[in-house]
């Protein structure tokens, strides 16, 4: 292969490599924790469904925010579902009230999503904002001021964050999650594909009123895709701030961390198949940029671009760990050494994560203990419910 061709065909991934890193160093320039603090009555809701062993975890977090929520209602399955014994055991000893809901089995949408219709039944003019959470957050202290501060402002109708993972006894698919998630935490957020994040997410009453939040969530799969999806056509302002990425803690088999992936890219391909596609493009390229790379080794190209390729992904990493630093959530030394070594096996990760994004063709999503079939975006049924 001539050299000229070789060098041709590497430089798109040293352009994106050049690129992220570029996007990273803006957002660690503009990352500040949030200054303002507004209280309001904010009541949250938590869909829960199986035994969620950080649950004691996330009440104590709640309970030492540096504003108090109005209440938590926690939404489960049904009464032999583990979630509601757990719940009920740990319902009480907090300063917010706490409210268990029964939600019964969903039918034509997301069992994580028929609980939080439900719970959005508890709703009432009492409640100024109503958020939206995920039970594997551990937020930090000032986590629900900043959600909810720019709403009571009046700058925005919705808010929302993104997830920082952080590791969990160090399991090698909790370090290729991290390595992956984390660089999508850092990219900027694009108005021509709109995201919300289910994980931490704020909305005015009125905007749930406007969006009819409980009908739009008894149809579908993807609650965050499809909220942000309609606040859009409905003219509301979603506000992304850069502060909001909450330390979720991830520990998983190299086989857990694939279906997790995967099964992220299969909503994704439903709801935005514009992100999907992109996601598909930029991996294509970087797997091309390696394949290149390692064909044409012993070229004037190969050796270096190789190098300069790694040192970005070094570079990333260094940015990764700033960030954390920042945010409160450093990584111990042992495991800011996993992420090293996983930067430097840069072609490896990138190959795992284009299989991820390859592999999200089907239909078929397995979430939990229920096995969904999407026909579209808001025609969904259960296959399978297996037990817990």
């Amino acid at each position: 292969m001539g050299y000229d061709l070789v060098f041709l065909l590497v430089l798109p991934s040293l352009i994106q490599g050049m690129v992220g890193l570029y996007l990273s160093l803006l957002f660690l320039r503009k990352l500040r924790l949030p200054a303002v603090h507004r209280s309001g009555a904010a009541t949250l809701i938590l869909p829960l469904t199986g035994a969620s062993p950080g649950l004691s975890a996330l009440l104590h977090s709640i309970n030492t925010q540096s504003i108090s929520c109005r209440r938590l209602i926690i939404s489960v399955e049904s009464h032999e579902d583990p979630a509601y014994h757990q719940a009920m055991a740990l319902a009480e000893g907090f300063s917010f009230p706490v409210e268990v809901v029964i939600a019964g089995y969903a039918v034509r949408c997301g069992q994580k999503c028929w609980n939080q219709v439900e719970a959005l039944e508890r709703i009432n003019q009492s409640d100024e904002v109503i958020v939206l959470l995920d039970a594997d957050i551990r937020p930090q202290r000032w986590w629900l001021s900043a959600l909810i501060s720019p709403i009571l402002d009046g700058r925005a109708d919705i808010v929302t964050g993104y997830r920082w993972p952080v590791l969990d006894h160090s399991s090698f698919g909790g370090h290729v999650i991290a390595s992956i998630d984390r660089a999508i935490a850092l990219l900027p957020r694009l108005d021509s594909a709109p995201t919300a994040w289910g994980g931490s997410l704020a909305f005015s009453r009125e905007a749930v009123e406007r969006l009819q939040l409980g009908k739009l969530l008894s149809t579908t799969l993807s609650d965050d895709l499809s909220i942000a999806r309609e606040a859009i056509a409905s003219q509301l302002v979603i506000l992304t701030r850069r502060a909001l990425l909450v330390p979720t803690p991830v520990r998983a088999s190299l086989l857990g961390a694939w279906c997790f992936g995967r099964r992220q890219y299969q909503i994704v391909r439903i709801y935005l198949p514009q992100l999907w596609f992109f996601a598909l493009t930029m991996t294509s390229v970087r797997l091309l940029g390696w394949a290149m790379l390692f064909s044409g080794w012993n070229s004037p190209v190969g050796q270096p671009a190789f190098a300069l390729l790694i040192c970005l992904s070094l570079a990333e990493c260094l940015i990764q760990n700033i960030v954390a630093r920042r945010l409160g959530c450093a990584d111990s030394l042992h495991d800011q050494i996993g992420q090293w070594l996983l930067a430097l096996f840069k072609p490896l990760l990138d190959l795992f994560h284009w299989g991820m994004v390859i592999a999200a063709g089907s239909n078929r999503i397995r979430w939990g203990h229920i096995s969904y079939q999407l026909n579209s975006a808001t025609d969904v049924s259960i296959l399978k419910r297996s037990s817990w």
